[in-house]
């Protein structure tokens, strides 16, 4: 939160119609720095994403499985079709 404070007041201190050269190669160099910040937060989101996916998928395998079920596998409760349909 400090450095995205510290980037908006080092916007506002720009001179609109020439900016300085120091400060604007500063800026430059944090904005790389804020970059390479956000693909690696999206990368780690990603790793983590994917590590629960994989984690609820085998659950949901050993659920099935100990249902006597297959993964994948679509059935249909008859009983349970005619009430919802109320064709009894």
């Amino acid at each position: 939160m400090v450095f995205f404070t510290f980037f908006f007041l080092a916007n506002s201190f720009m001179i609109k119609s020439k900016p300085v050269a120091g400060l604007s190669r500063f800026l430059k160099g944090l904005k790389k720095i804020k970059r390479g910040a956000e693909d690696y937060y999206t990368a780690e989101d990603d790793f983590w994403k994917i590590f629960t996916f994989l984690g609820e998928k085998s659950r949901l395998a050993k659920s099935y499985e100990n249902a006597g079920l297959r993964l994948g596998q679509e059935f249909i409760d008859a009983n349970g079709a005619k009430q919802i349909f109320n064709d009894q």
